[in-house]
Order: structure tokens, then C-alpha cells, then sequence
């Protein structure tokens, strides 16, 4: 099987925007766990409106749930060492991606 890597570029050719944001938790023995891994960023791209969930290790998020609720206009995300990954399951085709830091613009 070929892996493919995405860009940001490709993913989000037009930019995306933040739709929302929630608590990635650790999985531990196929179970979920309380503790927080990390974070998730489901940003919506300019270039179709596709919902994307961008994953994080972020320990504190940088914009909260409640934040991104409160905000009156749409909070616009690029990516410090983003990588996209192609993936298919039942047939549908789908991307998941990881990035070292979202950037609220």
C-alpha cells in the first residue's frame, strides 16, 4: 500500500476556518480515559466547506470551546507542521490530519 502525505495547500487550498474545537482524550487499552491527550480543530475549508479534524497535542487549547461559541466572526486557522493522511473505511473516502501547532489568524 502507498502512503500519501497532504500539504496544507491541498487539504485547504482556499484556507479554512475554525468550526470547532474539542478534547482529544488518551485511549488506553481500547478503553477511553479521562486524561487529555491533546486536541482536536475541525476546520472547514474555504474550497468546498468539507469539515477536516485536525489533531494536536496541545495540552491547553488555543482558542476554548467556549471562545470559538462566543466569537462573532469566523476564526481563520493555518498550521505549524501540518500532515494530511488519505484513508478509506466502508468504502467512503476520507483525510485525516495531525499538525504540530494551529495558528488562529
Amino acid at each position: 500500500m502507498v502512503k500519501v502525505s497532504l500539504t496544507k495547500e491541498q487539504v485547504f487550498p482556499k484556507g479554512g476556518y475554525l468550526a470547532e474545537v474539542k478534547e482529544r482524550h488518551k485511549i488506553k487499552d481500547g478503553t477511553w480515559t479521562p486524561e487529555i491527550e491533546g486536541w482536536n480543530y475541525i476546520v472547514a475549508s474555504r474550497a468546498g466547506f468539507d469539515k477536516i479534524t485536525v489533531k494536536t497535542n496541545d495540552k491547553v487549547p488555543k482558542i476554548t470551546p467556549e471562545q470559538l461559541e462566543a466569537s462573532e466572526k469566523d476564526i481563520s486557522v493555518t498550521f505549524k507542521g501540518f500532515v494530511g493522511k488519505i484513508y478509506t473505511i466502508n468504502g467512503k473516502v476520507g483525510i485525516s490530519a495531525t499538525a504540530e501547532e494551529v495558528i488562529l489568524q
